[in-house]
């Protein structure tokens, strides 16, 4: 399944027009026939988003990677972009139940990591606020280490 197909179904299941859910994202309700019907490629990471957040969709990273929306080792850096706290909760969930996951060796590791830097993942909303660059080297870090995997 392609991802219009994907997003056609999803649009339907909800009940909602074409119409409406480019009104919700603001974009024409061309751009989204022509999405559902694969005259337009894949839409930006920032637009597939959007689509997602407004047909409640859930696990949003994980759906733009299965669509090459966003590579794998960009699904880090979709949580820092989340407004949403429930889906900012739903993504560190899901990087919980990975961590449960993990062997014993595995699991020394990624710990050894976060006390190295604890400092910055403690403050990371601090980070935010003050200095995009410390929080971009964070990000990069973050898709490091998830590159590494």
């Amino acid at each position: 399944m392609d991802f219009g197909l994907y997003l056609r179904n999803k649009r339907e299941e909800k009940g909602i027009s074409t119409r409406e859910l480019s009104k919700r994202i603001g974009k024409s309700s061309n751009y989204i026939s022509s999405l559902e019907n694969g005259r337009t490629k894949l839409p930006s990471p920032a637009v597939a988003k959007k689509i997602l957040e407004e047909l409640s969709i859930e696990k949003i990273p994980e759906v733009m990677v299965e669509f090459k929306i966003i590579e794998k080792k960009d699904r880090v850096r979709v949580l820092f972009e989340m407004d949403d706290e429930s889906k900012k909760q739903e993504m560190i969930d899901s990087i919980n139940q990975s961590i449960e996951q993990m062997d014993i060796e595995m699991l020394s590791a990624f710990y050894g990591v976060l006390k190295r830097h604890k400092d910055v993942v403690m403050n990371v909303n601090h980070l935010e606020d003050t200095d995009k660059r410390s929080l971009n080297s964070f990000k990069d870090y973050l898709d490091y280490l998830v590159n590494k995997e």
